[in-house]
């Protein structure tokens, strides 16, 4: 029997194997990194996969990669220097985020790939992912859920309209995740 050479695999063949062809899949994950903090300090959040597996996550960035935010595209994360640690598992949690991005669909796929707190500028960079949609920005959590100022709303150009509401909608996610996970820790 031939074996191909591990080289010649691609990443999602090492995750067949590694895994299995039942991995699972993530609904929601953020990652953040403090202002001051360098390129080589990890992107440190959590992970939800469809099971309702709430894991503790950090990652660093790809060594070649430049720019001081570059690595907010989840592509230039090093999946090499990457930990997980699972907290706990809660089906409701998974059926939350099911239910919100069933209902919020059409929202979620039209949100721009950068949504930013515009009126916070500590400068904490979050990446955040949906499913298959990541969206990376400055200070998306600073405020937890996010509410539109409709008066100066109606003043500003259709880009920062776009931001606004993809911020609220994020963070109205955000806040039903926190609810439950606050609810799961205090059972332990």
């Amino acid at each position: 029997m031939y074996i191909e050479p591990t080289e010649y695999f691609t990443e999602s063949m090492r995750k067949i194997l590694e895994e299995g062809e039942t991995a699972r899949t993530v609904l929601f994950e953020h990652l953040s990194r403090g202002c001051l903090d360098s390129i080589d300090k990890e992107l440190e959040g959590f992970m939800i996969l469809d099971d309702g597996s709430f894991y503790e996550t950090k990652y660093k960035p790809k060594p070649e990669v430049n720019g001081l935010f570059s690595e907010l595209d989840p592509k230039k994360l090093d999946e090499k220097n990457y930990k997980k640690k699972l907290l706990f598992t809660s089906k409701e949690l998974a059926e939350t985020i099911n239910h919100f991005t069933e209902i919020h669909k059409a929202e979620i796929k039209a949100l721009p790939r950068f949504i930013s707190n515009t009126f916070v500028l500590d400068g904490n960079a979050d990446l955040v992912r949906i499913g298959n949609k990541s969206i990376a920005g400055f200070n998306i959590f600073y405020e937890v859920p996010y509410k539109i100022n409709e008066e100066d709303l109606k003043k500003s150009n259709s880009k920062h309209q776009k931001n606004e509401k993809g911020l609220e909608l994020l963070t109205t996610l955000y806040a039903e995740i926190k609810n439950i996970v606050d609810k799961n820790e205090g059972e332990e």
